[in-house]
């Protein structure tokens, strides 16, 4: 089987005819395609589409024409080259090569011309164009978790408080003889903003803010060289030298830790909180203050009743007087003689009510007047008015504070790390747990910003898939 050809007057070949010329479209094109297409699909794309819908059944039953005779105007005794037109399985794959074809000549003609489009460089080099999309996003994970983490912005002024303390002295007394020379020495410091002062019974509290491009740790140093110049200007009884932290007095605390035990005393846990626990959460990064709340360090209580002592015919100062020389820690001295000498140690500091109840404040008609006949004395706290209580059960408070320029979330993760190891070392009978953690809803709203940022990622993945 054969077929035959033969070119008309036009100079057209019919395809599927013998000796009848039919009217068609243009030579070289199947009945069903356009006639003419445009040299370059990419500006037609309806001429692009129509060539990718074509059916393939069409293209069946077509061969390659034979040679042609000597009645065909000379042309060359050669067969066609087979091309992929013919085939009707890589129709469309030819339809896409020649689509991205044209449009890789259009973007290099445009870049040729010297007006290239913003998109131009990227669709030219895809490789680069995908190295480029994965460095963008893996430096978008990382900086993802370099984010910092507040409530608020960080708009925090530096600011440090001092706190004096003198014990029965009124307000009065306080302002005047310690928040003064305080707020003079302290004044004299640069970039000081703001300097306020409060004075209550026994207690000084002077607070300054400094400007927002002042370090807080130079600040510092300023504030404990001015407090230095002062303390020649203080009162002589002062139990101690005034005291600075690196945090605002008007902020909450972070954490509030509870101690409690069903072995030990108020004052015993309050021991092990002042003495075991509060230098040690001091040097966590971020904490500015540690503060010990609901109880008192143990003390002897010596309540005096008045008949009784004016009876004696002794006065409230007659008492300080010999209780504070009998509770001295002194040196004894020694004894020697020409060959050996001796060192005298004597334990006369007191500890206890059974060590002050016999002290002796006079001899009246030949017998002694003792401390437990004109006063009872217990063991008691320095404050019976401080009283603390968690779940339902007396408990020692421990609140801590942040610095200003500190993170609320790492402050609390570093001392939560850093409990088990405070535990281990405190009694077996005291129990430390947390009751108040400030960083919760923080941390909730966290978990919601960050369910609707993998929302938002996952749409837009869905969108630019889909468009």
């Amino acid at each position: 089987w054969h077929r035959q050809e033969k070119r008309h007057h036009d100079d057209r070949l019919c395809f599927g005819c013998r000796t009848r010329t039919r009217a068609g479209p243009a030579r070289g094109h199947p009945p069903s395609v356009l006639a003419a297409l445009s040299p370059d699909l990419d500006d037609h794309p309806v001429r692009l589409a129509q060539c990718l819908a074509l059916d393939a059944g069409q293209w069946r039953g077509q061969r390659v024409a034979p040679t042609p005779g000597r009645d065909h105007g000379g042309r060359p005794d050669r067969e066609p080259v087979a091309d992929l037109v013919h085939h009707a399985g890589d129709l469309l794959v030819f339809c896409a090569a020649f689509a991205t074809g044209a449009v890789m000549t259009r973007v290099r003609d445009a870049w040729a011309d010297g007006a290239p489009h913003f998109s131009a460089p990227f669709v030219a080099r895809p490789v680069a164009t995908t190295l480029l999309t994965l460095g963008l996003a893996l430096a978008g994970v990382l900086a993802y978790f370099q984010l910092p983490v507040a409530p608020l912005p960080q708009v925090e002024f530096p600011t440090i408080s001092v706190q004096a303390n003198l014990p029965g002295a009124s307000p009065e007394t306080m302002a005047a003889t310690v928040a003064t020379p305080l707020e003079r020495a302290l004044g004299t410091i640069a970039g000081v903003n703001e300097l306020t002062s409060y004075s209550s019974l026994g207690s000084t509290r002077v607070t300054l803010q400094f400007d927002l491009s002042r370090d807080i740790n130079g600040a510092a140093r300023d504030v404990q060289a001015a407090i230095n110049a002062s303390r020649a200007l203080l009162p002589t009884g002062m139990p101690s030298n005034p005291s600075y932290r690196k945090v605002n007095p008007a902020d909450a605390p972070i954490l509030i830790l509870a101690l409690t035990s069903k072995n030990l005393s108020r004052g015993q846990l309050y021991d092990v909180a002042s003495t075991l626990l509060s230098q040690r959460l001091s040097q966590v990064e971020g904490v500015g203050q540690v503060t010990i709340g609901g109880g008192a360090l143990p003390a002897v209580r010596i309540e005096i009743d008045p008949t009784k002592l004016a009876s004696q015919g002794l006065s409230l100062e007659n008492v300080r007087t010999a209780v504070a020389a009998t509770n001295a820690n002194r040196p004894k001295g020694q004894v020697e003689d020409a060959q050996r000498s001796w060192q005298i140690g004597a334990n006369d500091q007191a500890s206890r009510a059974d060590d002050y109840t016999p002290l002796v404040l006079r001899y009246r008609d030949g017998r002694a007047v003792r401390l437990g006949d004109v006063a009872q004395v217990s063991d008691s706290v320095q404050d019976v008015r401080n009283y603390g209580v968690a779940n339902g059960e007396p408990a020692i408070l421990i609140l801590l504070n942040k610095q200003p320029d500190a993170n609320v979330i790492e402050t609390v993760a570093r001392v939560r790390a850093l409990m088990p190891v405070l535990q281990a070392g405190i009694p077996a009978a005291v129990d430390m747990q947390v009751v108040s953690d400030r960083t919760l809803t923080i941390r909730a709203s966290l978990g919601e910003i960050q369910k609707s940022l993998a929302i938002s990622v996952g749409l837009v993945i869905v969108v630019v898939g889909l468009f």
